[in-house]
């Protein structure tokens, strides 16, 4: 894949962000067993707030209980990016060899990933935003290598597989588990979380990002407040916190010079995981409190977005 567009818990992250319902035995009302069906409502919460026609509030997806074969879990208060395509797909991952993660995924899983993703061709859903739309029917693949959901936003309107591979995506997660049917998928307690995709050419990085790609070097972009830094849990004293990134930057920090600041801390060069704490004041989904927080902003957001990556 050319282009794609993740992040960590949120957290992209979409973006901070974020998490979608999915179907349980007793929510699937198909009866040909091959086949899932997918509350997308969650998904499209963690997106920007005009992606869904429907007159249900995101604030409806529980922030608590979990149930079998479902997904709950909070929006996540991003700025955002706009995104025109939600992508839903069981992918199968024979040429990245395991299952996905969250946590690790960046630019060289990507051509791994494109592989796969033509590879799951004939199950790849697109749903066109904005759409009213709460569910998708997906089939599912039959085999032993197994195979977990994919969701992803791109940035263009896309309608074919073919047109995946050039795909630019904003935000991408996957489920931690794979499966190897809908039975096996249906019973168990799923998470998918999407992420903003920022270990990318910074062309393609969506609004919010802040963290340190596959190299090591700090990937910024606008709209974004970058609180604590820690390598290996430790914490960074040397910069001072927090860092209000925009663009234009006014009396602000710009993304380059965030970059700049970030990429002169000699600990990320050894740290073994690099974890970024921040908010999205500008996020449409930001309370008023948080929006107009100068202090507090843990409590104030109702708590950090957290951006973690191992080496």
């Amino acid at each position: 894949m050319k282009k794609l567009i993740l992040q960590s818990t949120i957290a992209i992250a979409l973006v901070g962000m974020l998490i979608g319902l999915l179907s349980c035995k007793d929510m699937n009302t198909n009866e040909d067993s091959s086949k899932i069906s997918v509350d997308i409502s969650g998904l499209l919460a963690q997106l920007p707030a005009n992606n869904s026609s429907s007159s249900a509030s995101s604030q409806s997806v529980s922030q608590s209980s979990q149930v079998s074969g479902q997904v709950a879990s909070p929006p996540e208060n991003d700025a955002q990016s706009a995104v025109s395509t939600l992508i839903v797909v069981p992918l199968t991952y024979s040429k990245n060899g395991e299952p996905y993660s969250n946590s690790d995924f960046d630019e060289s899983k990507e051509s791994n990933l494109e592989d796969d993703a033509i590879n799951s061709a004939g199950f790849l859903q697109f749903i066109q935003l904005p759409t009213s739309s709460s569910t998708v029917e997906i089939e599912v693949p039959t085999t032993s290598e197994g195979w977990q959901l994919l969701a992803a936003a791109t940035k263009d309107k896309l309608e074919s597989a073919d047109e995946f591979e050039d795909a630019v995506i904003y935000y991408i997660g996957f489920t931690e588990q794979a499966f190897e049917s809908a039975d096996d998928f249906n019973d168990a307690n799923v998470t998918l979380e999407l992420k903003r995709h920022c270990d990318q050419d910074a062309a393609n990085r969506p609004n919010g990002c802040a963290t340190f790609d596959g190299s090591r070097l700090a990937a910024v972009t606008d709209a974004v407040e970058i609180h604590k830094i820690e390598f290996d849990g430790s914490a960074d004293a040397s910069l001072t916190y927090p860092i209000i990134v925009r663009d234009p930057a006014g009396a602000n920090t710009s993304p380059s010079d965030a970059e700049s600041n970030l990429n002169g801390l000699a600990a990320k060069d050894t740290a073994n995981n690099i974890t970024i704490f921040v908010t999205h004041q500008l996020s449409n989904g930001a309370s008023t409190a948080c929006k107009d927080a100068t202090n507090d902003y843990e409590n104030k957001c109702g708590g950090y977005q957290t951006y973690s990556k191992d080496y």
